[in-house]
Order: structure tokens, then C-alpha cells, then sequence
């Protein structure tokens, strides 16, 4: 048993090694970026992503090594009080991870503003006669986050992390705990996996007072749990028929929406590629935004049988926007309504939430947007929508008052062209849509940066082919 114990300890102090080079590497990254004056736009973004994913991968690890302690513990002796330490020591390497993966993309975002304001190169096509948009049709790859692997009967939770245990015996209440602050917003979710057990799950403050409640026949959710005080909770797991006698095996998921745990970054304008490879499995995206922001947002399901529901959530962990369908489902008009990080929940939304598949998450602010392509008067543009839900962004400069003309031909395959025109504050200003060639008349509202947003048009958005692109001023 102890020679167990010393090995898992040594494997943490491997672990805080590989984290510290980690955060020497993230700092001369951030130096060079800083240094560098030439290519700025396309060279942060390299650097960004590499650095990013690095960082991912490594708060991936380390929370497999939190959960490998604490689904082993040790109750006493010199061994318990390292572990104890170690355990600590990574929850401190957790957060400067997350520190340092914000701190490269506000590198990377300040380069490429400096880039626009002093004339410096950006990867928008201005002069170039019928060009094509290759970077736009890019999706990226699954993320090493999507499905972790089921953690079993631990005694603490983490967020973000996915559980299994059982219940065995009559009246049998499982318990786990986990710790936050005053103010926190957690979600818990319990499905049984077998047999007749009918979920029940319910929350504890530090003083025992019970907080909140949730069961069912076979799957309870906790969407919005508000813990009024900092410690540790309690969360008890039982059979809720009629009289507990039922036993079976259960997942237990639970996740903070302030701050939550196992996030993915998603950037603006760069379609993500995820699975739910289990039963009640949610994924978590972040993004930073903007007070007054307004945000698209969609999710499309390019596989069996999952049911896209997307919810985004304010940095207090409050419920922004949601929306959900059978196949395919878009948000158009999420108002940001204060400045910070929030969460993106991805997840089934059949009635028993155990659909899987996989499916197309894509995001976009339409004030300021990403990964967009300057589209200039009387400029032949040509593009390839390559992939279901996949939107292509445009941004042109317009004046109060001043009328324009869009139009947007199919040129190959099925896509049915669909063109959105937004003003500089995000707000729908015209559009267009047809089977074959659509055609938008604007008066602009106001002066200021216009987005475009061009997709297939489709009631399932899944039509894909090859387009061209132009704009007039009458």
C-alpha cells in the first residue's frame, strides 16, 4: 500500500516539473510575440493556438492526477499528509494555468489591434481581384477535453468531471463533497445507467442546511444550484421511488457556471468539431465578450442521434441566452450583458438526454467579429462553404445613409446562398436569401464596420458548394 502511494506521489511531482518548464515556455512566447513587428497578425495566431492547446492539454492532465488522489485516498499517516500537499500544489498549477493561457490570448488580441492602428500587415485581402477564402472553411479538430473518462466513486467531485458509482443495498445514500465560494452557481446532473434506480440528488451547505434539490424516474438536473456561503458542500446521491428500495448504477456530473472546470476555449469565426461520446455528457466552451457584445450562436449535429442544446452563461454564472432543437438550432441575438469570461454548455436535448453523436459548434460576435475578410466595393470574391453550419465573415466600411448591394451566387453543389448584413452595434440591418442566387438591398443606419455573415440557407444548414460574392454601391 505505501509503495502504491510513494509511486502516485512521485508521478505529481513529474507532473509540477513538466508545468513549471510549461510556464517558462508560455513566458518567452509572450516576449517574443511582444518583440516581434513584422507578420504580427499571422504570427501571434500561430503562437496563440500551439501555446493554447499546450495549455489544455496540460489542466487535462493535471486534473486527472487531482482525481487519481482523490479516488484513492489515504487516511492517515506521512503518506496522507503528501498526498494532501500535492493535491494542493496542483490546484495552485490549475489556476496558473488558466492565467497564463489568458494572458497569451490577450497578447495576441493587443498585437493585432496595434497591427490595424499602425498600419501594420493583417490577414484581410484588400486589392486582390476574385480572391478566394480558404482560412474561413477550416474547422477544428475534437479537443482532447470531449469525452474524459469516467472517474468511479471518488469521495470528493471536481467540476467538470463525470462520475460513476452504484447504489447497492436499500436506503443506501451515497455521498461526495466538493468546495466553493459565497455566490457560487453549480449544475449537477444524475442519470442511472442501469436497473430500476430512480435519481435523487441533493445539496448541502458547510452548515448541513440543505440547499438544493432535484428527482426523478431516470435522470435529475440541477440547472441552477445558488450556494449562498464559501466551503465545502456536500452533494447526497439516492433512490427516490417510492420506498428506496431500488438500486442500480448511476452517473453523477457536476459543474460550476461561474468559473467552471475542464473549459475548451472557442474563438470567434472558427467552427469546433465535438462528440458526446456517453449518455448525459455536457462539453464546456469559453469565450471573452464584451459588455453589450451581441453574439451568434450555433450548434448542428453532424451524426447519429444527439439533440443540439447550447446555453451560454454570464461570468456569475447566470443564464444568458439558450436554445435547443432536434437537429440543428442557432441563436442570432444573444446580448452580452457584462464584461468577462462565459460559458458555453453543449449538450443532448432529448427528454432523456442519453443521444449521442457528434456535432458543429460555431460562434460569432456580430459587432466586432472574427476571422473576418475586408470585402471592398465592386470586389469579386469567391468562397466554398466546405462543411455543415459553416458561416463565412465578411466586414466592409459604410456610412450613414449609404445604399449598398449584395449578391452571393451558388457556383457548384446544393448550397442555397444566405447573406446577413449587421451594423456596427450587431444589430440586423437587411438580408437575403434563395435557392440559387440571393440579393440584399441596404441602407445603412449608421457609418461604422458592417459584418457579413454568408451560409447556406437550408432548413437543416447542412448544404455545402462553392459561391460567389460581390458588393455595389448604386
Amino acid at each position: 500500500m505505501m509503495k502504491g502511494q510513494t509511486s502516485r506521489g512521485g508521478r505529481i511531482w513529474t507532473t509540477i516539473g513538466g508545468f513549471t518548464g510549461l510556464l517558462a515556455i508560455v513566458s518567452i512566447v509572450i516576449a517574443y510575440l511582444q518583440l516581434r513587428q513584422a507578420d504580427k497578425a499571422s504570427l501571434s495566431s500561430d503562437f496563440t493556438q500551439a501555446s493554447v492547446i499546450a495549455i489544455i492539454n496540460e489542466q487535462l492532465a493535471v486534473q486527472r492526477e487531482i482525481a487519481t488522489a482523490q479516488a484513492n485516498p489515504v487516511q492517515s499517516g506521512p503518506t496522507a499528509t503528501i498526498v494532501a500537499e500535492r493535491i494542493a500544489q496542483l490546484v495552485s498549477t490549475q489556476e496558473a494555468l488558466e492565467i497564463a493561457r489568458r494572458q497569451i490570448e490577450a497578447t495576441q488580441t493587443a498585437i493585432i489591434r496595434q497591427g490595424v492602428n499602425t498600419g501594420g500587415s493583417t490577414p484581410q485581402p484588400t486589392s486582390q481581384t476574385t480572391p478566394t477564402v480558404p482560412s474561413q472553411a477550416s474547422i477544428a479538430t475534437p479537443n482532447p477535453g470531449q469525452t474524459p473518462e469516467l472517474v468511479r466513486c471518488p469521495q470528493r467531485i471536481d467540476f467538470g468531471l463525470t462520475i460513476q458509482c452504484s447504489i447497492d443495498a436499500a436506503s443506501e445514500i451515497d455521498t461526495y463533497t466538493f468546495d466553493a465560494q459565497a455566490d457560487d452557481r453549480v449544475m449537477l446532473r444524475m442519470a442511472r445507467a442501469s436497473e430500476t434506480l430512480q435519481p435523487w440528488i441533493r445539496v448541502f451547505a458547510p452548515d448541513k442546511a440543505q440547499v438544493c434539490e432535484s428527482y426523478a424516474e431516470r435522470l435529475a438536473d440541477l440547472l441552477d444550484c445558488h450556494l449562498p456561503r464559501s466551503g465545502t458542500y456536500s452533494i447526497q446521491v439516492a433512490d427516490s421511488s417510492r420506498e428506496r428500495k431500488e438500486t442500480g448504477n448511476y452517473t453523477l456530473y457536476l459543474q460550476r457556471l461561474n468559473n467552471p472546470g475542464i473549459t475548451l476555449p472557442i474563438a470567434f469565426g472558427q467552427p469546433l468539431s465535438g462528440s458526446i461520446g456517453r449518455p448525459t455528457q455536457i462539453d464546456t466552451y469559453s469565450f471573452e465578450a464584451n459588455v453589450d457584445d451581441r453574439i451568434l450562436i450555433r450548434m448542428l449535429r453532424a451524426s447519429e442521434t444527439v439533440q443540439p442544446w447550447i446555453r451560454v452563461y454570464a461570468p456569475d454564472g447566470r443564464l444568458t441566452c439558450e436554445a435547443y432543437a432536434e437537429r440543428f438550432v442557432e441563436k442570432t441575438d444573444c446580448i452580452i450583458p457584462r464584461t468577462g469570461l462565459y460559458t458555453v454548455l453543449a449538450s443532448d436535448a432529448s427528454r432523456a438526454r442519453t443521444e449521442t453523436g457528434n456535432y458543429t459548434l460555431y460562434i460569432q460576435r456580430l459587432n466586432n467579429p472574427g476571422r473576418a475578410t475586408l470585402i471592398s466595393p465592386r470586389q469579386a470574391l469567391s468562397g466554398t462553404i466546405a462543411s455543415p453550419a459553416e458561416i463565412h465573415t465578411y466586414t466592409f466600411e459604410g456610412r450613414a445613409d449609404d445604399k449598398v448591394v449584395l449578391r452571393m451566387n451558388r457556383t457548384s453543389e446544393t448550397i442555397q446562398p444566405w447573406m446577413r448584413v449587421y451594423a456596427p452595434n450587431g444589430v440586423l440591418a437587411c438580408e437575403g436569401h434563395s435557392e440559387r442566387q440571393a440579393e440584399a438591398y441596404c441602407t445603412l443606419p449608421r457609418s461604422g464596420t458592417y459584418t457579413l455573415l454568408v451560409a447556406d440557407a437550408s432548413r437543416a444548414g447542412t448544404e455545402t458548394g462553392a459561391y460567389s460574392l460581390s458588393l455595389t454601391r448604386p
